[in-house]
């Protein structure tokens, strides 16, 4: 024969209780150690798969567009003037979601570089093709033809054909300038 106690129902709520917020607790504990190990490479890949428009700050310079690429420090935007933008990720000062994406992202490019300085090797003596180059001390600009990917520089000729050595460590960013510039 079963004996219904109050008592003992009452305890046995207080415990189903107790474990619940205990759960809701430890499942907290979780999400928010997810997010703290989440980086800023993967963070530009959310912004690429949703398609955000994001203003991204580097000394001296400023790009605003959608990412197009993503690499462990490199991301690829188009940007609203029609340039595309290489921009190694250690180099930003801050990036800005300008307008949030509804869902129209482009997919991760499996070709594309993972590394800022295998983009620029990829552009490497292509003819006709002027680059600007920015650095990460806000430097003057350097725009011409990649001749050179060294070992921790690279050699860019000018149209006047003087040649510039850049420290690979310096560079923030490359953007291919759209032709007519």
């Amino acid at each position: 024969m079963t004996h219904y106690d109050p008592e003992f129902e009452e305890m046995a709520r207080e415990f189903r209780r107790a474990i619940a917020e205990e759960q809701a607790e430890i499942e907290e504990i979780e999400r928010e150690t997810e997010v703290q190990g989440l980086d800023l490479p993967f963070a530009m890949l959310e912004a690429q798969w949703r398609g955000d428009m994001l203003r991204v700050v580097c000394p001296g310079r400023a790009f605003v567009g959608r990412v197009i690429h993503v690499g462990e420090n490199i991301i690829t935007l188009a940007t609203e003037t029609g340039a595309t933008a290489d921009v190694c990720l250690t180099a930003t000062q801050g990036i800005a979601i300008v307008e949030p994406g509804r869902g129209g992202g482009v997919p991760r490019r499996e070709k594309d570089p993972v590394r800022f300085v295998a983009r620029l090797r990829e552009l490497v003596g292509i003819p006709n093709l002027v680059l600007e180059f920015g650095t990460s001390d806000s430097a003057p600009v350097v725009m011409g033809r990649l001749a050179e990917v060294r070992a921790d520089h690279i050699m860019v000729v000018t149209r006047d054909n003087a040649r510039w050595m850049v420290p690979l460590g310096a560079l923030s960013y490359c953007v291919r300038v759209p032709a007519g510039r």
